[in-house]
């Protein structure tokens, strides 16, 4: 009886020390959309990384690892539909 109680305590505390920055992603991804493209400023410098999914993004971001790893030389498409811009910048929040 002890042992279930103090394990039911513990589970608790661990529950109440995780916050929500550091609750894991979501397993379940949104559908794949159309490639997404990210802009960012590396050592001063603009590049660009395509995430083909925005899972990829959200995954990167949650990892507390440089959101900017992936990024590489290259350029957004200036036909890059608005709509797109616009999930990227709720992505980006």
């Amino acid at each position: 009886m002890n042992l279930f109680f103090y394990l039911l305590l513990s589970l608790h505390a661990v529950s109440v020390m995780m916050d929500d920055d550091e609750k894991p992603c979501p397993e379940e991804c949104r559908p794949v959309w159309d490639p997404l493209c990210v802009s960012g400023v590396v050592a001063g410098t603009l590049k660009y990384v395509t995430f083909f999914n925005p899972c990829d993004y959200e995954k990167i971001t949650c990892d507390k690892t440089n959101s900017l790893r992936k990024i590489q030389d290259g350029e957004c498409p200036d036909t890059y539909p608005t709509t797109h811009q616009n999930i990227i910048k709720k992505l980006l929040k």
